[in-house]
């Protein structure tokens, strides 16, 4: 668009022209010129000289923006231009509709403090004349782990010529010493607050009073010109404890207190966060609450810091054990207000980057889905992000980070030497055998918190409630892959130098997240009918380059050279699958190195101590089993403090798995005709 074509434009509306911090020049109500439109400012001078004087305009005041979105903590400026002045300083002033949410000093700077809505307000001083900008303010994503120091608050910029009165709620109130108490300042303008007695009672930025000592302590919340007080009495002896003093999580999460006495809960900001009768705390919005726990003889609270929603809710991969040259979906879950997500896999220290290309609705989420071709036995790391309002910013969080595998073997019933991991039959089993819970709720055997299909929630968990069932399978794989269930198994096998197939592994996956991760290896008699002379098979002791191998340990340091001084190049968990790149046995730093190459692609020595090679010394067949001896032992797991006919049935099913590869859930027919007596009640037996 030319010069006077623009001022034709503006002539024939009426408008008024304004300068935008990119140099592009805005007509209200007229179209847009393209970012870095050379304009200056004479003649934007020149322009508003002349709309002002033909229009007969006196003091109309102009805005930058209408409308701005902006981060928690981030600074935008407005600019301000008067028909009739353009100094914005000396002609106009700036006001907020709401300073929780942003602030703005005189010179246009607005600071986002909270997510939320406001108004900008600009004004010609001495007159009725104003325009407003739409605020919109986004939490920035913050790490889960709690904070090492508290937020600080907006910088300091009102003008003296702004309301500087203040009001603090409560003006008076007792706590018990340990405890925390949120005072509430009300200003249109920042406040400080300071504690007449840090060792009764300290106070931060954000209000929070922290007891310290049996004593009275005022808290002072102050602006440039204005104070109020609240006198803190602080009292010693309370006998009321609480499982969690302080904890970070974000909206729409829940977290689970305890206490082992017959408190009643109650939150001290049902904005921020809520609290059930059984301790079920729920985050609403962005900002801090304290949760109290309290009876007749005393109280325990937990300071609650709620940050802005994760942009990912749950991931995982789709099958989850998926054989090689497969396609792989990788699925994420999120919140209806994310635009768009990608994700990041790695593969052999290569890492390929894939767009989600479908989502469905999920309740009030959205599924999302996007495959990729895997051709590498192996895990794969992957790392979902969402995009936020269609903007170029990419946002993720530890929920957002899976795995993806894939394994080379491809008979279901042929054993192998290796590590697996659970098939989606094998999850869908233990759905149907743990049923679904939408919300949180108390196991009617163990009493434990129990949410989804199975997953119990433990005092000062971080969890996501009210779910669907489609958010309670990615929690249950999510559940089975990361929380020991899978590589308790894989470690009990691998150890023993066993062969097993896929429906053996899936079987014994399946019984260990019913019963725990610690009962296959304290099981001598189970493990008598595993590992016995007459399952056993001999193979060569001997390693050759090449041979698959695994970590034995976990969290073990693969280092550049063979000397526990060097570089780590890497951290692995225990079954971390490697290769053997060079037979011989290094010494250095009084212990016995090997060469190996991991699944990632890096490539070190490792304390030949934490190494397993797959192939070596006596090799065990879970296929050799006898079946009647393990019947015997495998459906003896039915009791819950007595036998329990449906954890027998349980026990049926599993077997089916194990020996016939059968995932249908049907054990109370108990099809194959398994003889079985209870050892310590012969009355009880199929």
């Amino acid at each position: 668009m030319k010069k006077n074509s623009f001022i034709r434009k503006l002539t024939s509306v009426f408008l008024v022209g304004v300068i935008l911090l990119t140099g592009a020049v805005i007509s209200a109500g007229a179209e847009q010129l393209p970012e870095n439109s050379a304009y200056d400012q004479s003649y934007v001078d020149e322009i508003i000289g002349k709309e002002s004087s033909k229009n007969n305009m006196n003091s109309d005041v102009y805005l930058s923006e209408k409308e701005i979105s902006i981060d928690v903590g981030d600074i935008f400026k407005l600019e301000a231009f008067v028909s009739s002045n353009n100094t914005v300083m000396n002609s106009v002033e700036f006001s907020s509709s709401d300073n929780s949410v942003a602030t703005v000093n005189n010179s246009g700077n607005v600071t986002g403090i909270a997510e939320g809505k406001c108004t900008v307000t600009v004004k010609v001083k001495g007159s009725n004349k104003t325009a407003s900008c739409a605020v919109n303010v986004h939490g920035k994503i913050e790490p889960t782990t709690e904070p090492t120091t508290e937020p600080t608050t907006a910088p300091k910029t009102e003008p003296t010529t702004v309301d500087q009165s203040v009001s603090l709620s409560p003006s008076s109130a007792t706590i018990y010493k340990g405890c925390n108490f949120i005072v509430k300042a009300t200003s249109k303008v920042e406040v400080s607050f300071k504690s007449s007695n840090t060792n009764v009672a300290t106070v931060d930025s954000n209000g929070i009073v922290k007891a310290v000592s049996a004593g009275t302590a005022t808290i002072t919340a102050s602006t440039a010109t204005k104070s109020a007080t609240c006198k803190i009495t602080v009292k010693s002896g309370s006998s009321v404890n609480i499982s969690n003093t302080s904890k970070t999580i974000c909206r729409t999460q829940s977290l689970l207190l305890s206490s082992s006495n017959n408190v009643k809960w109650s939150s001290s900001d049902t904005s921020v966060v809520t609290v059930s009768s059984k301790g079920v705390v729920y985050a609403v919005s962005a900002g801090y609450a304290v949760i109290s726990a309290k009876t007749s003889g005393g109280e325990a609270t937990c300071l609650v810091k709620v940050n802005s929603s994760q942009p990912i809710r749950f991931a995982y991969a789709s099958p989850n054990s998926a054989p090689k040259n497969s396609t792989v979906s990788f699925k994420t879950i999120t919140d209806k207000s994310r635009t768009a997500v990608k994700f990041e896999y790695t593969v052999n220290g290569t890492t390929k980057t894939v767009n989600a290309t479908s989502k469905e609705t999920d309740g009030n989420n959205y599924i999302w889905t996007a495959s990729a071709k895997l051709s590498t036995a192996g895990e794969y790391k992957v790392v979902a992000y969402a995009q936020y309002n269609n903007t170029e910013k990419w946002s993720t969080c530890e929920n957002a980070k899976t795995t993806a595998f894939v394994t080379s073997a491809t008979s279901t019933t042929a054993t192998s030497n290796e590590k697996r991991r659970v098939s989606d039959g094998a999850i869908e089993m233990i759905a149907s055998f743990e049923g679904f819970l939408s919300a949180l709720t108390d196991d009617d055997i163990t009493g434990d918190p129990t949410i989804g299909h199975g997953r119990v929630i433990y005092p000062g968990d971080v969890f996501y409630n009210n779910l669907t069932k489609k958010e309670a399978y990615a929690y249950l794989v999510q559940s089975v892959n990361n929380d020991g269930y899978a590589s308790s198994v894989n470690t009990y096998l691998l150890n023993h130098n066993a062969k097993f197939n896929q429906q053996q592994y899936d079987a014994l996956v399946c019984f260990t997240y019913n019963v725990g991760v610690g009962a296959l290896p304290n099981d001598d008699e189970l493990g008598a009918v595993f590992f016995n002379s007459t399952t056993k098979t001999s193979s060569s002791s001997s390693l050759t380059k090449g041979q698959a191998c695994y970590v034995s340990g976990d969290y073990v340091n693969i280092r550049s050279s063979p000397d526990t001084s060097s570089s780590i190049l890497d951290n692995v968990r225990i079954n971390t699958t490697a290769t053997l790149l060079d037979t011989t046995l290094y010494s250095g730093s009084g212990l016995s190195w090997y060469y190996i190459q991991l699944s990632n692609g890096i490539k070190g020595y490792i304390c030949s101590d934490y190494l397993s090679f797959q192939g070596t010394g006596t090799m065990y067949d879970l296929s050799k089993v006898n079946k009647n001896d393990f019947i015997k032992n495998f459906l003896q797991w039915h009791h819950a403090g007595g036998c329990i006919k449906g954890l027998l049935n349980r026990r049926v099913d599993e077997a089916e798995i194990f020996l016939y590869g059968d995932y249908v859930r049907d054990g109370d027919k108990n099809k194959n005709n398994f003889k079985f007596t209870c050892r310590s009640n012969s009355s009880f037996y199929i």
